[in-house]
């Protein structure tokens, strides 16, 4: 749920029309109470996912011998990445 904080946050001052203070008063199921049910599709830049998931990769040791941004850029193309099948469902 962290990742979609954000998110949460910035529907809620549109719903709100800019008030902070509602978000930080109201609990994540009041919010949602009364509220009229609409899709927001959100996609990262393909870029950010590429760096984030190499670095991701590197500090995590996830994968062993991770070469360089490079060859990554490359396997990221092919499909192979891990963030790779998001990228896919976007395009």
């Amino acid at each position: 749920m962290t990742r979609t904080n954000w998110l949460i946050e910035i529907v809620c001052l549109i719903q709100t029309k800019g008030n902070p203070k509602w978000i930080q008063s109201a609990s994540a199921t009041d919010r949602l109470r009364g509220a009229t049910q609409t899709m927001i599709y959100v996609i990262r830049n393909p870029r950010d996912v590429l760096v984030s998931g190499y670095f991701f990769l590197d500090k995590t040791n996830l994968i062993k011998n991770l070469e360089s941004l490079k060859t990554y850029f490359e396997w990221f193309l092919k499909g192979n990445a891990i963030y790779s099948l998001v990228t896919k469902a976007a395009s």
